[in-house]
C-alpha cells in the first residue's frame, strides 16, 4: 500500500456553490506522479455532488511552480491580493476553476 503524506484543506463558503482550496502538499518523494491531479479529481467530484460549482484556490504571487500546476489543473487567474508593504510577501494570486455538473 502506498502512504501519501499530504495536506488538504476545503472550506465551503455560505452560497454553497462556492469552495476553496487553501493547501495542498505533497510529499516531495511522491511529487510528479498525478498525486494532487488525483486528489484534485477526488475532490472536486465530491464538491459537485454537494452542489458545488466554482473551486477557487491560491498561491503566493512568486511560486511560480504551485501556479503552474494550478493551470495545468484547468484553473484560470480572477484576482490578486497585494499584503501591508511592512510583510515580506508579495502577495497573494487567486484562481478559479468552475466545476461541471455531475450528469
Amino acid at each position: 500500500m502506498l502512504f501519501v503524506p499530504f495536506v488538504l484543506f476545503v472550506a465551503r463558503t455560505c452560497d454553497g456553490g462556492t469552495a476553496f482550496i487553501s493547501l495542498i502538499k505533497v510529499s516531495c518523494e511522491h511529487q510528479r506522479k498525478g498525486v494532487g491531479k488525483a486528489m484534485l479529481a477526488f475532490v472536486e467530484g465530491d464538491l459537485r455532488r454537494r452542489g458545488h460549482r466554482i473551486l477557487l484556490s491560491s498561491c503566493v504571487v512568486d511560486e511560480y511552480e504551485p501556479q503552474k500546476w494550478h493551470r495545468h489543473m484547468g484553473f484560470s487567474e480572477c484576482g490578486f491580493l497585494a499584503v501591508f508593504p511592512i510583510e515580506d510577501d508579495l502577495g497573494e494570486l487567486f484562481l478559479y476553476k468552475e466545476l461541471a455538473p455531475i450528469r
